[in-house]
């Protein structure tokens, strides 16, 4: 029975790859986000490697693909994160195993770094098995089970606030998640003058904004992620204090220093906090 519901998943998978989300898209039939070239440059590709390179599968899963030392370490993080969070009762049961490693897979074999670790990308997936394996294998203990749910309940808890406070990841922002922080519930700046400021962007202006203000500006017609501009006529960057995603600190004043000096953007708006630029 466990076969047959594998292969209709499987197909179930290929229904919904090929037909249904190229259809819903509006792409002419084209899946738009193949992200897994160091395995093929297409979903069959990668299947077919996987069986045929196996070594080279399971190296990825530990491997920082991209060629940058900048990333390294961030898979080993994921994984000693998943061990803590009780992933070590899953080696106990295979079957729970082997539902998590197309989910690790997914995130590791990706071409993007920043899919690899626990700070961004989607992690909500593992919760679920996880969460039944630990249960499986407490469920199933004998002995001392009401000790080993303490002990293994302490492990999640401590390394969780050792994971608030230390990320390989230097794009980590540790005031978004310590919430026992106060500087979790302040910004080092006047929010309220943001959101004025923002508010005085006309509504027929294409904008691209950097990742903190866009929620704010989302129900307009056009909005883009800063740094992709595409036809966006008006850029809003903060300037205070903040994640600089994805640059670094001086990257990101080097890049606002190109743009005031640049003879295609003006000033439209700016305080102590934010820049908003439009197109001449």
């Amino acid at each position: 029975m466990s076969g047959f519901l594998a292969l209709g998943a499987f197909l179930y998978f290929i229904v919904v790859l090929k037909l249904i989300i190229p259809e819903l898209s509006n792409t002419d039939g084209l899946y738009l986000h193949h992200s897994f070239n160091a395995l093929g440059s297409n979903f069959g590709e990668v299947i077919v490697n996987i069986f045929k390179h196996p070594i080279r599968a399971l190296t990825l899963l530990f491997e920082n693909h991209s060629g940058d030392s900048f990333f390294d370490g961030i898979k080993l993080e994921t994984h000693i994160a998943l061990l803590l969070a009780g992933g070590w009762a899953l080696f106990f049961y295979p079957e729970y195993l082997v539902m998590i490693l197309p989910i690790l897979a997914q995130k590791m074999f990706n071409d993007l770094p920043i899919r690899w670790g626990i700070s961004d990308h989607y992690s909500i997936e593992f919760a679920p098995i996880l969460v039944i394996g630990l249960y499986t294998f407490l469920n199933k203990l004998k002995r001392r089970k009401v000790q080993v749910a303490i002990a293994t309940l302490l492990l999640c808890a401590i390394s969780s606030f050792k994971f608030m406070e230390k990320r390989t990841s230097e794009y980590y922002k540790k005031d978004n998640t310590r919430f026992y922080s106060s500087k979790h519930w302040k910004r080092s700046f006047d929010v309220g003058s943001v959101h004025e400021a923002l508010q005085t962007i006309p509504d027929s202006l294409r904008v691209s904004a950097q990742s903190p203000l866009a929620p704010h500006l989302a129900f307009r017609d056009y909005i883009y992620h800063y740094p992709f501009k595409g036809d966006a006529n008006c850029i809003a960057l903060l300037t205070a204090e903040e994640n600089k995603y994805p640059f670094t600190e001086a990257q990101y004043q080097d890049e606002i220093k190109k743009l005031l000096e640049s003879e295609e953007w003006i000033i439209f708006t700016q305080n102590k906090a934010l820049l908003i630029l439009i197109k001449k």
